[in-house]
Parts: structure tokens; sequence; C-alpha cells
């Protein structure tokens, strides 16, 4: 139960393995707002790592969210084009 429980979160260069990105690009696409607190990471009061739901991380990928675009996340949710 543990065991199972255990991977569904993993940690952040788990989850920059899993996207094959660096755990820098990872941390940036948190500060621009693509990944949500509560929905695809958590953290938990007094810790200071960050965990990521497996699932949600892959379902972000299978939505086609995983796209990279060169727009602008704006506050309302919506994607301001730079072209």
């Amino acid at each position: 139960m543990v065991t199972i429980l255990m991977n569904q979160f993993l940690t952040l260069t788990e989850t920059a393995e899993l996207l094959r990105w660096s755990p820098r690009t990872l941390q940036a696409r948190i500060a621009k707002g693509v990944f949500k607190r509560g929905v695809h990471y958590f953290k938990r009061r007094g810790e200071l790592h960050l965990l990521f739901d497996r699932e949600a991380m892959v379902a972000w990928i299978k939505d086609g969210s995983g796209e990279l675009d060169d727009g602008v996340p704006m506050a309302r949710g919506y994607i301001m084009r730079v072209k």
C-alpha cells in the first residue's frame, strides 16, 4: 500500500525525467503557471520539496498541454500569442 502511494507522487527530479526536461525548466514552467498547485503538484506545510502527482502529469502530456508554445500565460488562464 505504501509503495503504491509513494509511486503516485514524484519528486521534482523524477518529474523532470518523466517530461524529459531539466529540473530548472520544470521550475520555470511552475513559475509561469503552466502547472497548478493542488492539481499537478503539492507542497505540505513545513516541507521544502514539491511532490508531483504522476497521474496528473501523464494526463497533462496526453491532453496535448505538453506542447510548448511561444505564448505568454495571462492571469485569467488564456495564452497571449507573441507571434
